[in-house]
């Protein structure tokens, strides 16, 4: 299993994510197709807008090097401290722990 160091996360923050990136990898190839990406999203908590932002900037890449769509737990976080760290107009939204509880 891959290991992401983040500098943006802190480890209980990682550990969320990747439980539930886990809970959406129903193959057990420890990868998500893009596809999976706005419900994962949005149980971590983000707005529609940022959801949308989040996929364009996946989609950006999601293809190349024979990728067929897919991305594993390292790429998803780099993906999320991305976004997290990008300048933008509102106020950065972190993991939202009211959203991120496992079901």
């Amino acid at each position: 299993m891959e290991n992401h160091q983040s500098t943006s996360y802190s480890d209980d923050e990682i550990k969320v994510m990747r439980q539930l990136f886990i809970s959406f990898d129903m193959d057990g190839s420890e990868r998500i197709h893009i596809n999976q990406l706005p419900g994962l999203l949005a149980k971590l908590g983000k707005t529609d807008d940022e959801v949308v932002a989040i996929v364009e900037k996946a989609s950006q890449t999601a293809f190349d090097n024979d990728r067929e769509g897919l991305m594993g737990f390292d790429d998803f976080a780099m993906l999320l401290e991305e976004f997290e760290d990008a300048p933008r107009d509102r106020k950065s939204t972190r993991l939202n722990s009211s959203h991120s509880q496992i079901s």
